[in-house]
């Protein structure tokens, strides 16, 4: 089972990331940059900082946002579990169906 606090983590930072406060920090985080360059004579630090800022914050957000998918598929597939067993003429072999390995053709 994974970690409690990375699960919090997780959980906060796909709210945050979805969220139309970041969208409008990122727009606002784009402008700033946009008006620096001037200032920074289109230097290669001005456009290096946000390249690797961008790479690095890309990279974090598909690992939660992974984490994100993982966690609800894992939880459908719990829920349509019980709904099998909860039926009785359902077909009790489907139950666990993902794990199994794929049929040759």
């Amino acid at each position: 089972m994974q970690a409690d606090w990375f699960y919090r983590l997780a959980t906060t930072a796909s709210l945050v990331a979805g969220s139309a406060w970041m969208f409008l920090g990122s727009i606002l985080a784009f402008g700033i940059w946009l008006a620096l360059g001037p200032v920074l004579h289109w230097s290669d630090l001005w456009n290096l900082i946000p390249t690797s800022l961008l790479t690095w914050t890309t990279w974090i957000l598909v690992i939660l946002i992974q984490n994100s998918q993982t966690r609800h598929e894992a939880a459908l597939q719990r829920k349509l579990d019980e709904l099998i067993r909860s039926i009785d003429k359902a077909d009790n072999r489907l139950i666990g169906l993902e794990k199994q390995p794929l049929p040759e053709t």
